[in-house]
This record gives structure tokens, sequence and C-alpha cells, in this order.
């Protein structure tokens, strides 16, 4: 995986999650335990968890998992 920092040329139209590019990853995780153990982290860093009223199965219910939203900038 490689990150490189937008050009100032570029910065003028503001990040959207939404918008074509790379808007998400995804991990596999060994075991439902570590997924949770993971959403306890995050929410102990305060991070935003989305379709959190789903959790853990926002994705459907064969899939078990968190999604978090982290900003930068």
């Amino acid at each position: 995986m490689v990150f490189v920092q937008l050009e100032e040329r570029f910065t003028d139209v503001p990040y959207h999650r939404c918008r074509v590019g790379l808007n998400h990853l995804a991990f596999h995780a060994k075991s439902k335990k570590q997924v949770d153990e993971i959403t306890k982290k995050i929410k102990e860093k305060q991070v935003t968890v989305l379709y959190e009223d789903k959790y853990p199965n926002a994705g459907g219910s064969k899939h078990y998992g968190v999604y978090f939203d982290v900003q930068t900038g």
C-alpha cells in the first residue's frame, strides 16, 4: 500500500468520502472477539463508529464487523 501527499494544486476541492478515489480500507479479523476488541479500542479513542445501531452486522447478517470514520487534516 502506498500513500502519497496530495499536491497543493489539487486541494481546492474538499474531501468527501463518497467522491471518486480511495474512500475506505477493509481488513480481515481472525475472530469476532478480535472485531469486538478493535471496536472497544476505537471507542476509547473517541473515533466515530458508523452505523453503530446496526453493529456488528451493518454490512449484512453474514458480515461481522465495525465501520468507523477517521478524519485527517
